[in-house]
């Protein structure tokens, strides 16, 4: 599909959402009455529309993480995590998606001689996408311009959504967490019990683990990226190899070619 019509339905993808929530005035219900209001006359089918409204609110500005705390308090901790956590998979691999088939290539070339940083990054994401990407989660968690830079970059779509739904385990099970706790709570000194503060403790432990070792990846591959000169491996490096031992074999060949004539 050329790169212009791919564009094209993107951006017709994204205004059809963003027109869609407008017109259905799903804003409005981004408080936690008018949430649970509009998942309890939906009966059944409520957890289907949370999801359905979670998904779209990934298109627009604002915190994905109020979301999962409304998942939390309209379904309690178990469900309120598995719902979240399921809208969170396909929320963030929607637009992974939608920039890997429009921008991902103009994206690449833009990398090939700038932004050493990012393009050291990109290179760590080709060959260890997995883990790469759950030490981002844990990092960014659910922010928006992961999701949208992740897909320009040259992580595997399976390796991104493998590592999406592992790094963001421990962020939705905090704030569903605390979020149930709190909505149940009659006064703050409930809160202060073993029951609550371990189960955090330990997620905040896991969290800030992560992020700590988020920050040492990145500084290491921006490290080794300097060491070898900026130079990059995996597929975008195997490429030029590839094209140049290609012309060697074509020379090599014209030449044989040449020499039998004679």
């Amino acid at each position: 599909m050329p790169r212009l019509l791919r564009a094209v339905l993107v951006t017709i993808a994204i205004t059809a959402v963003v027109v869609a929530m407008r017109r259905l005035h799903l804003w409005d219900h981004f408080s936690i009455d008018r949430m649970r209001a509009l998942v309890d006359s939906a009966g059944p089918f409520g957890p289907l529309v949370f999801i359905g409204i979670f998904i779209a609110g990934f298109f627009l500005p604002g915190p994905e993480i109020l979301m999962v705390a409304f998942g939390g308090v309209l379904f309690g901790t178990f469900w309120g995590f598995v719902y979240s956590w399921i809208a969170c998979i396909l929320g963030t691999t929607a637009p992974f998606v939608l920039v890997r088939y429009s921008a991902q290539a103009w994206a690449q070339r833009a990398l090939q001689d700038r932004f050493p940083r990012i393009r050291a990054l990109d290179d760590r994401l080709e060959r260890h996408g997995v883990v790469t990407v759950i030490l981002l989660r844990l990092l960014l968690f659910l922010g928006p311009p992961l999701n949208w830079s992740l897909g320009a970059s040259r992580v595997r779509m399976r390796d991104y959504v493998l590592g999406t739904g592992i790094g963001i385990l421990p962020g939705i099970g905090l704030t569903v967490f605390l979020a149930d706790r709190i909505s149940d709570a009659g006064s703050s000194s409930e809160l202060l019990t073993l029951e609550v503060i371990g189960p955090a403790a330990v997620l905040f432990a896991v969290i800030a683990v992560g992020v700590t070792l988020g920050r040492r990846m990145m500084r290491r591959s921006a490290a080794r990226h300097a060491a070898g000169g900026g130079q990059t491996h995996g597929h975008a490096a195997r490429e030029p190899r590839a094209v140049e031992r290609g012309k060697q074999r074509g020379r090599r060949v014209g030449a044989s070619e040449s020499q039998h004539l004679r």
